[in-house]
């Protein structure tokens, strides 16, 4: 495992010494063909010998396969991805918006709403009701009244219809 990171430790250098001595141009057509993919890949040899220098390595490194090779490489498969339907570009947006869209919608919406309506004030007034009956019950006790009083509306304002009015109507109690 350590010799594996040492090369990549080389390969890694290697690049960036191409890179900034622009040794990655084309050298012949032949290799230009095979270079027009979107595949470069970086070989190089390797050997046991101590005494090999980078710019002996940076001359055994091939930017391009060679013609016959480059259908040999298996071209990546291109990734199924169906989106989400919140950005249709871009794979990493449609995700976040969607995770994003579920957690207010669930977390918040959701949790947030039971709270608010577990702890809102009474906005049937059932409680008020209640308390304003206690409070007239209380008050009437105090004053030494019955606590439901058979004439709540006096009988002289009520007007009810003479005999005559009612006729044959039947009267239920």
């Amino acid at each position: 495992m350590m010799a594996g990171l040492v090369r990549l430790k080389g390969m890694q250098n290697l690049v960036g010494r191409l890179a900034s001595t622009s040794k990655l141009s084309v050298v012949n057509s032949n290799r230009a063909a095979a270079c027009s993919s979107r595949l470069l890949t970086l070989r190089r040899a390797v050997g046991t010998s101590s005494s090999s220098k980078a710019g002996n390595v940076a001359e055994k490194a091939q930017v391009c396969p060679t013609p016959g090779t480059a259908s040999k490489i298996r071209q990546p498969k291109e990734e199924i991805w169906v989106s989400y339907g919140y950005c249709k570009e871009d794979k990493w947006l449609d995700r976040h918006q969607m995770h994003m869209t579920m957690f207010v919608s669930i977390c918040i919406l959701t949790c947030g709403g039971a709270f608010l309506l577990a702890y809102l004030p009474d906005f049937k007034m059932k409680d008020w009701a209640l308390r304003e009956a206690y409070l007239r019950l209380r008050d009437r006790e105090a004053r030494g009244l019955p606590p439901i009083d058979c004439n709540i509306v006096d009988p002289a304002l009520v007007k009810l219809p003479t005999d005559e009015e009612l006729g044959d109507t039947e009267i239920i109690i």
